[in-house]
């Protein structure tokens, strides 16, 4: 697998998991969404991706299902519905 060599350092994507804390087809109500998870949790990398007619919201890139499900616990409920989901995500 290629990597690219960027500044900060070596960025690869793997399989892992994303908990997706918006699904629906208002954008801004997903920016909304977006920003108020971004205040809260300042450490956690956030996601927002389009797919015709859905805007999606997912935040982290954990290498565990349990990792993910430490987010969710930590979150108390903020959103809802939450899913864990299976994801390439970005492996430092």
């Amino acid at each position: 697998a290629k990597s690219t060599n960027i500044k900060r350092g070596l960025i690869r994507s793997g399989r892992g998991y994303r908990v997706q804390i918006y699904a629906g087809n208002d954008r801004t109500a997903a920016t909304r969404v977006k920003v108020d998870f971004m205040r809260r949790f300042p450490g956690v990398r956030t996601y927002m991706t389009y797919a015709a007619p859905q805007f999606r919201v997912k935040v982290g890139d954990f290498s565990s299902r349990g990792d993910a499900q430490r987010l969710v616990s930590q979150m108390g409920g903020l959103y809802s519905p939450v899913m864990i989901v299976p994801d390439l995500i970005v492996v430092n």
